[in-house]
């Protein structure tokens, strides 16, 4: 996956950081706090995963807080995206359920729960059904550092780890409070279950994405459960680190940004002039909401 051009994944980037910025304002009053503002996950990560999910559509990924970057990188338009956000009418779920990420399994996006590390547990089963099905798929699970202080998360991990389930965990290591500092790494736990773990320091998307690569082959391959711990680097705005690691983008960023902008605006205001729900009536069926989008 190392061939993925580095202006693609600058504008994978951008393309998520500015729709968050939009579903942010969408989302209605009383959504979770935790639903509410920037995802919590380094945009190295989410650069990376957006671009590495366009060469494994087969596989299922699930990140742990709601973002607009695991349903990009599958397909789906930011228009559509912003209707869930906005709770429209026109949003799969009705209205029904506003604020989220679409779920839907059956193109590989798979929308998280509460409380935290169930997802762990709920991802271990679909990598176990993978593995007793002789499907060559991987469950890839991107997940928060203090996640890891939930009995949830470290009984699932022990389970994907002894049924050697193809599944890989991305942990997003950008905040450690004390409920998971008592270890200097998460990456040193992996032993204990069976799971090999590699520590990326740095969220440069090359790193990240060569590592979840590697990551990927290894339990496709039959080689079980795989941690990749990621550790944001401190030097800036991750867009400035890209440009300063890889010059020749400088020239396309203005253009980059342009367009990821106008797209999460563009997104936005369809939402806020699309009809408001009401439910009064049959709950609909599912709309054509979900198209998929051309360019990264």
């Amino acid at each position: 996956m190392s061939e993925i051009a580095s202006v693609d994944l600058l504008a994978a980037l951008l393309r998520a950081d500015a729709l968050e910025t939009q579903l942010a304002a969408l989302r209605p009053e009383g959504l979770p706090d935790h639903l509410r503002g920037p995802l919590p996950v380094s945009p190295g990560v989410q650069a990376a995963l957006v671009a590495s999910r366009r060469t494994d559509p087969a596989d299922v990924l699930c990140l742990r807080r709601a973002s607009p970057a695991a349903a990009l990188a599958l397909g789906v338009s930011a228009e559509s995206l912003a209707h869930e956000a906005a709770g429209s009418a026109l949003a799969r779920a009705g209205g029904r359920s506003s604020g989220g990420v679409p779920d839907d399994p059956r193109r590989g996006l798979v929308a998280a729960v509460d409380p935290p590390g169930t997802m762990m547990e709920v991802m271990s089963g679909v990598a176990l059904a993978f593995r007793l099905t002789r499907e060559p798929r991987v469950a890839i699970l991107v997940d928060d550092a203090d996640d890891a202080a939930s009995g949830y998360w470290h009984e699932g991990l022990n389970f994907a780890g002894v049924q050697e389930a193809p599944l890989v965990v991305v942990i997003d290591a950008s905040a450690r409070r004390p409920l998971t500092a008592a270890v200097p790494r998460i990456t040193v736990r992996g032993p204990a279950y069976g799971v090999r773990g590699v520590t990326v320091e740095g969220d440069a998307p090359h790193l990240v994405l060569d590592a979840i690569a590697e990551a990927v082959s290894r339990a496709r391959g039959g080689d079980g459960t795989q941690l990749v711990e990621v550790v944001p680097g401190t030097g800036g705005d991750p867009v400035d680190r890209m440009v300063q690691l890889d010059p020749s983008l400088a020239d396309r960023l203005p253009e980059l940004r342009d367009a990821a902008e106008s797209e999460a605006a563009a997104a936005a205001e369809a939402a806020r002039a699309a009809p408001r729900p009401t439910f009064d009536s049959p709950r609909p069926s599912p709309r054509p909401a979900m198209e998929s989008v051309s360019g990264v």
